[in-house]
């Protein structure tokens, strides 16, 4: 998770709900594979950082299968962070997904 957010951090210079929802999206990515976002790619250590915030500066996103958690992390994950939902509106998509039965 602390790559997460140190990625956002150095991207935008700013760190408000946005930059807590662009996390969020992160989480999301490694619940649907079981991996750190940018893994296999860039690693998470303090020598890929530098590559990850080109890539998401770059309009990149880590790889997400399609699951139900896929339209509302690309929604968490838009570059424009006046367009990524708060967490109210989060917490309303969460309730309404329908996930499978484990």
């Amino acid at each position: 998770m602390i790559c997460h957010v140190f990625t956002i951090f150095f991207y935008s210079h700013k760190y408000g709900q946005s930059a807590d929802v662009f996390s969020f999206s992160m989480v999301c990515v490694e619940l649907a594979t079981q991996r750190l976002p940018w893994h296999d790619a860039h690693g998470c250590g303090p020598e890929s950082s530098a590559e990850v915030v080109a890539d998401v500066r770059a309009g990149r996103r880590p790889p997400m299968p399609d699951s139900p958690l896929s339209a509302l992390t690309v929604r968490c994950w838009d570059a424009n962070p006046k367009q990524r939902p708060d967490f109210a509106e989060i917490a309303q998509a969460l309730a309404a997904l329908e996930l499978p039965a484990s």
